[in-house]
């Protein structure tokens, strides 16, 4: 079950991180999926600005049939900074699979962060908590849930590591166990 936890999440670190190297114009959806395999709690989601700025920015969590987690969902107004982050309410996710989505970046142009040869983005597994899975979108101006696979697959490019139009903050949730000593 999803639910929300607690207001803070300490150590939370965003998944995905680069070097931000704009270089595409897209009007759908970009997502990556990923599988949650301990509990994890998200306290903030993120998009990629690029170098322009004002551009609003649709990012969503869904389930992998495509419905959405509830309070997964947020319009960011980027920045000038590589990626601009909207706090949340913290919500866990349980184990399972997931799908983080972004839309809007037509009005910008720039969504790739790993797009140069040796400049792939990376993928912060959260001590294992959290596996990254493949890259999906839709087809221009069609927003949401992505269902096509990106299988870019030009040997210079890693296609898992195409693109990071869109992130979260996340943190391991303490196991059951463990919160007992967390209280004492």
């Amino acid at each position: 079950a999803m639910f929300s936890l607690l207001n803070a999440s300490a150590g939370a670190a965003p998944v995905f991180s680069g070097p931000g190297l704009p270089n595409q114009n897209w009007t759908g959806s970009l997502g990556i999926d990923f599988t949650v395999n301990t509990p994890i709690m998200i306290d903030a989601l993120g998009a990629y600005s690029g170098p322009n700025a004002s551009a609003e920015i649709t990012v969503e969590i869904f389930t992998s049939t495509g419905s959405p987690v509830s309070g997964l969902l947020t319009t960011i107004l980027t920045s000038s900074s590589p990626y601009t982050w909207q706090s949340l309410t913290p919500v866990t996710l349980a184990p399972g699979a997931y799908q983080v989505t972004a839309w809007g970046y037509g009005q910008i142009g720039n969504f790739n962060t790993g797009i140069s040869p040796g400049t792939d983005i990376s993928f912060n597994t959260l001590a294992g908590a959290i596996t990254e899975g493949l890259p999906y979108y839709n087809d221009p101006n069609v927003t949401g849930f992505a269902t096509i696979l990106d299988n870019f697959n030009d040997p210079e490019f890693n296609a898992i590591h195409y693109y990071g139009a869109v992130n979260f903050d996340a943190s391991p949730t303490p196991l059951p166990s463990t919160w007992l000593m967390l209280v004492s």
